[in-house]
């Protein structure tokens, strides 16, 4: 199935988070994808994003910012530039909610280390803050089956 779907967006020659409610990819599933627009926005969408969740008592919630979760340096980025990523602070907000069971993050990883230290480096980071919360990562490389790791 996922390599069927992949094959079907690669045809595409489109990589974009809306081709998965253009295509019902979750046959059940719900999409919010009101942007990060400007100076003080973040709490609005934040609010937007949580009121959308509990509205229905969704239990798997899904981030897909452009570049991932927010580096340390963040504060230096122009703001158009900051609602590319998820803060650690958003995060935390969608873990604490009753009704979220799973929370899958999309990273952007860099170039300047491998993935595969990047990757250990989000997990051990993202381990130490949800102390007692099972934390996966999964590595995708395009073209190839993808490589899950615990």
């Amino acid at each position: 199935l996922m390599s069927e779907l992949f094959n079907q967006i690669h045809q595409r020659n489109s990589r974009h988070i809306g081709l998965f409610e253009e295509m019902s990819v979750l046959e059940n599933g719900h999409y919010f994808s009101k942007g990060i627009l400007g100076k003080g926005c973040r709490t609005q969408w934040l609010e937007s994003a949580i009121g959308f969740i509990q509205s229905k008592s969704y239990s798997v919630v899904c981030l897909d910012p452009d570049n991932g979760i927010a580096p340390s340096s963040m504060s230096k980025l122009s703001t158009l530039k900051q609602g590319k990523y998820a803060t650690l602070e958003e995060i935390e907000a969608f873990f604490t909610l009753e009704c979220v069971k799973y929370l899958v993050i999309y990273q952007h990883f860099h170039r300047q280390e491998s993935h595969e230290i990047q990757m250990q480096e989000a997990k051990a980071k993202l381990e130490r803050l949800y102390e007692g919360r099972a934390v996966v990562t999964i590595i995708a490389d395009v073209g190839n089956i993808r490589k899950v790791r615990r």
